[in-house]
Parts: structure tokens; sequence; C-alpha cells
């Protein structure tokens, strides 16, 4: 088994070394709250729609410190960042290397705990692959806890996170190449395992439109490479 280096996370001038976890993954929505059609008076109407056209995918980065993290205003770093318009490889094996900024044309949500303040001017440099399920990250951002406290402070996470795949769920289990193939169109199937996970059932107390009330957790991992 590899041994990994120690993580440095630099958050409130301090340098934590001892990390809980960190892990990054990439997660595909199938459906989106948009028009469905227009009312007789043409005002836009809204709904669910799911399939391919309402499809996109995100990098998800998250840090639990220690048994706090999820506390309000304890640290529990996590990112979000759109994948959509941005350069992905056909294999995961070559997401080292890539460079993703925070910009106004991307909309990055990133918070430094529950209840705690926003993460700003993110940057998230993918490194290599340590193992199977391992590779190195450098995040840097800054943020600020306002009120009597408007210092902007600097923030950078660099060290191993587990990477663990890709998450999607989906109506029919049949769908799941085919929404995966329109999020992220440069990337191979052929080199991933498709894993099914847990399948949510819903009654008709939940609310949910007949069409919505069955879905199945998907996640893809990248095989394993021939020793």
């Amino acid at each position: 088994m590899t041994e990994l280096p120690a993580p440095r996370l630099h958050i409130d001038h301090r340098v934590i070394t001892d990390i809980e976890s960190a892990e990054l993954s990439i997660g595909v929505a199938t459906e989106a709250w948009a028009v469905q059609r227009k009312s007789l008076f043409g005002q836009p109407i809204h709904a669910w729609l799911y399939g391919p056209d309402y499809t996109h995918a995100w990098w998800d980065l998250s840090i639990s410190v220690d048994e706090h993290s999820g506390e309000d205003a304890e640290p529990a770093p996590d990112l979000s960042l759109p994948l959509d318009g941005l350069a992905f490889p056909a294999d995961l094996a070559d997401i080292t290397g890539l460079r993703l900024t925070e910009s106004d044309q991307v909309e990055t949500e990133a918070f430094y705990g529950n209840d705690a303040p926003a993460l700003t001017q993110n940057r998230l440099k993918i490194g290599d692959w340590l193992d199977e399920q391992h590779l190195m990250v450098h995040w840097s951002a800054e943020y600020n806890w306002g009120g009597n406290r408007p210092e902007v402070i600097p923030f950078l996470y660099e060290g191993p996170v587990r990477f663990t795949g890709i998450q999607m769920t989906v109506k029919k289990d049949e769908d799941a190449p085919v929404l995966l193939s329109h999020a992220l169109p440069r990337l191979a199937l052929s080199g991933l395992d498709m894993i099914l996970g847990r399948e949510f059932v819903y009654d008709r107390k939940s609310g949910l439109s007949p069409d919505r009330r069955r879905w199945r957790e998907v996640s893809w991992q990248r095989k394993p490479r021939p020793v």
C-alpha cells in the first residue's frame, strides 16, 4: 500500500497536518429546474426535467478536519466547481495537471464550513496520482469573517485526496451511460467500471410526481490497471 504524503491545511493563520479525510469527486446532475412550457398568457412554467439536455457536471472537493467539522464556524472546507465548458480528458488517468480557476463565467461555491464565510478567489490544481485511489491537489483561496474581523485571510490545502469517482443518480439503470456521455462527452467509458448503488423508491406521500419516485445511485470508478 502506498504511503501517502502528509497533508497541510493553512487556515486561520495556522497549519493543520492531522486531517480526518479529504475527498475529491465528480458529480453529474441528471435533471434541472427548467422551463417546460408557457402558459396561455405566455408565462414560463417550470418543472424538473430529466435527460441528456439537462445534465451538468462539477468537481467537488470536501475536507473534514476533525470530529467538530460540520458544526457551526468549524473548519470543513468544501469546493464545488462546475465542469461545464472546461477541458476534460478522455481518461481519468490524465486529469493530472488540470488547473481550475474561479471566474465570473464559472459559478463556484466554496465555504470554510457550516455557517461560516465563503471562500473566494479559488484555484485548484490537480496533481499526480499516488495510487489507484489517491492523487495530490493544491487548493488556494481567501476569506474574511466580516464584521469586526475584516482581514482577508489566505487559505491553502496541499496534499493527498481520495478520489471517490463520478457520482450520479438515474431513473433507469440503463440511462447512466447515455447521461454520462452527454455530461462529459470526451470521457471514454471503456476505461470505467459502472457500479450500481442504492435504489430509492418513494410513495405518493412524498409529493413527487410519478416519474420522479424511483432513483438509483450510480458510481463510475477507474478500471484497475494491469500489473
